[in-house]
């Protein structure tokens, strides 16, 4: 093969790579955000190399945060606080740990 064949034929593979991996972002922006969101171990490789899970990750991190500070709002006895009152994860966990 000459060394023009060959180029051809990494650039192609190149090319296909590429665009191989980016109809993925949305799906690992979802499973980043379900494992952040459960409180379940993150997946370093992922969240090391994909900044959509890592974004994922990261709200439903947040998400998880809001939703047990709702829940701990419940069992101290106090009412809904103002401030988080329009956070749906705080009223979420703020609802259903009154239960």
């Amino acid at each position: 093969m000459s060394k023009i064949r060959i180029f051809n034929f990494l650039f192609l593979l190149f090319i296909v790579s590429l665009f191989s991996s980016c109809g993925n972002g949305e799906n690992n922006h979802a499973k980043g955000y379900d494992a952040g969101r459960n409180g379940s171990e993150k997946d370093q490789f992922l969240y090391s190399w994909d900044k959509s899970y890592k974004r994922g990750y990261d709200e439903g991190e947040v998400s998880h945060t809001f939703y047990f500070t709702g829940c701990g709002d419940v069992q101290a006895g106090k009412v809904p606080d103002f401030d988080l009152k329009d956070n749906p994860d705080y009223m979420d966990g703020y609802k259903e740990c009154r239960r």
